[in-house]
This record gives structure tokens, sequence and C-alpha cells, in this order.
């Protein structure tokens, strides 16, 4: 870094508070002056602000000087600006939109917040796979915000605790008959004995399986850490039910 930008950095880090606290001014930063929207060679102490407005309506408390300390300033409007946090981040409150899970699978996302139809109560809405661990879940379970691969853990981050999920069938799993597990284990030690690199495989199978939905939610540990608006759409303004009729 250059002589002459150290010295310009010293100046606005000496009054960055003095220029922040100016209406209007939402950032302060170094860089090279422009003069009629053109950039010259002039370091300069660069103050933005939300709107550019002329000196002459600005009181002397509100006008950025054009000089601090020596160091020429220059005005830049950028509009307003908000801190920004990704949707793999800690969220507290938490929206809908942003990574969540049951704290043995990855990472899912949160759906949105819904109301149990019995008891009026707030409710975490996501995917059976992204809550249930695809059925292989107890209600109660730890439910992390931000989900496990994006840093969540046990002890910081549950957010909830599973209430509900509705079961997902599979054309094939793993198979829970004792007897075929049982024929599957002494065909294998056979197969072993013999020689042979094949083994049998237990799996169940419904080629009739049919799901209407992927669901499940959870019950939030705190009322106040979820949000109902989903990140950057809203809150859900209503629902409509789709009833299927057989013809």
């Amino acid at each position: 870094m250059s002589d002459e930008r150290q010295e310009v950095l010293a100046v606005k880090n000496a009054h960055r508070r003095e220029l922040m606290g100016r209406p209007n001014v939402v950032g302060v930063g170094v860089g090279y002056k422009a003069v009629q929207g053109a950039p010259t060679v002039e370091l300069s102490i660069v103050a933005l602000v939300q709107k550019k407005v002329p000196a002459a309506a600005l009181t002397r408390l509100a006008l950025v000087p054009a000089a601090v300390d020596g160091v020429p300033t220059d005005v830049v409007p950028v509009g307003a600006l908000w801190v920004q946090q990704g949707r793999a981040d800690r969220w507290r409150p938490a929206p809908g939109g942003v990574s969540l899970g049951h704290y043995l699978v990855s990472a899912g996302t949160f759906g949105v917040v819904v109301r149990d139809q019995a008891s009026g109560d707030r409710l975490i809405l996501s995917n059976n796979h992204v809550l249930a661990n695809s059925n292989d879940a107890s209600p109660g379970d730890p439910i992390l915000q931000p989900g496990a691969v994006d840093g969540g853990n046990i002890s910081q981050d549950t957010i909830a605790r599973l209430e509900r999920f509705c079961p997902v069938s599979y054309a094939s799993e793993p198979g829970t008959c004792g007897t075929a597990n049982t024929y599957a284990l002494v065909g294998n030690a056979l197969a072993r004995l013999a020689g042979s690199k094949h083994r049998l495989q237990v799996l169940q199978v419904d080629p009739e399986a049919v799901n209407l939905v992927d669901a499940a939610v959870a019950r939030p540990d705190d009322d106040g850490a979820v949000l109902d608006e989903i990140l950057e759409i809203g809150e859900v303004s209503g629902t409509v039910c789709n009833s299927r009729k057989k013809t």
C-alpha cells in the first residue's frame, strides 16, 4: 500500500464515526474522486449516501465537508443498504427458505410456518426427508437451523423438535422380515464357503407404492424464533384445498 493511501486511510478511520453520524450517510471508504462523473487520480474519502442532495438544501451539520484534515471528500449515492445473510447461515428469527434439517441429515430447506388445524400452534413445515430423515426419525428429535452440513450443531442450533410426519412409501427399501433376513444370512454364509462372489440382499418391494405428499412438521422450541414469512417472498396470503375426484 502506498504512503499516500495509508495517510488517506488513517484520516478516514479517524473521522469515520463523525461522518457516519451525518444524516443520509450510510458508509465511508477511500477511493478516487470523481468530477462530473469522470474518475480522477486524486485519492479521497468517499461518503456513501442514500440520495445525493444539493448542498444548498442541507444544514451545516448534514453537509459532508469538501475536505477532512486536508484530504478531499467525494459523495457517492448508493441507495439504501441492507446487511445480507446467506440462506445457509444461522437465522434468528428464521424465515422460510433457509437451511434446516433433522440432526442426522445434511440439510434441507425450511418451507414455511403453518398452523396446527386442531390447536392453532405454529409449526415448521418441510419435507419428510428433511425433518424426519426419510422415516428414520422419532417425534422429539432435534431439528437444526442451519442444517448440519451448513455448520449447525445440537448444542447451539436446535430450533425445533420433530412433531410428526407423513411416512413415505418406497417401491423398494431394505427388508425388515426376520425370516427373509435369516434366509439371506444362511445363504450368504454358504456362498462364502463355496467361494461364490454372489450375495443375497433382502428388499421389501411394493410396486403399488404411492405418495401424495412428502411432508413433516416440527414444533419450534421458541415460538419467537421463527417467522411467518418466506425469505424474499413474504408471508403466505392464503391456502387452497385441491381435492382429487375419482372419475
